[in-house]
């Protein structure tokens, strides 16, 4: 008897987001299909991956509870917190990376890259821990925006 080859469904082949270093598809996950993002080249140790972006939310009580992608970030020449929003649904192609912990992810994110331009206060990173062969899924820690996560001393 032949095994049963599971194939994506058609709707779930689609490349959805992209940059010239990974895109935004689809992984099974179980018995359902979810958002990933993955390597569209190799990509070497310390790339940068994609920005984590969206709507900038100052007021924490305007903060749509039930969105999954809020990142608290600290801007470097407002001196105050904001909170990205950074939701696929509105044009984040991190949002689409897959948590994974410190031990296993093979990227993080970086809040304090150096010599950012002031137009891009603030604003969030995301950097290739290990290399990264083309086509595999990018998983990420979204415990290392902080510049003084334990893992960054």
């Amino acid at each position: 008897m032949q095994p049963t080859v599971r194939r994506r469904p058609a709707k779930y082949t689609v490349s959805v987001a992209c940059n010239s270093v990974c895109y935004g598809s689809y992984v099974q996950m179980g018995s359902r299909y979810e958002r990933g993002l993955f390597a569209r080249r190799d990509i070497s140790k310390g790339s940068v991956l994609c920005r984590y972006e969206g709507p900038m939310l100052s007021d924490h009580k305007a903060v749509d509870s039930s969105s999954h992608y809020l990142m608290d970030v600290m801007s470097k020449t407002k001196k105050r917190m904001v909170i990205i929003d950074g939701s696929p649904r509105k044009g984040n192609l991190g949002g689409y990376a897959n948590y994974a912990p410190w031990e296993v992810a093979n990227a993080f994110f970086l809040d304090d890259y150096p010599n950012t331009p002031p137009e891009y206060d603030p604003f969030v990173l995301m950097v290739a821990k290990h290399d990264i062969p083309h086509g595999q899924e990018i998983r990420a820690d979204y415990d290392t925006a902080n510049e003084h996560h334990e893992f960054r001393r």
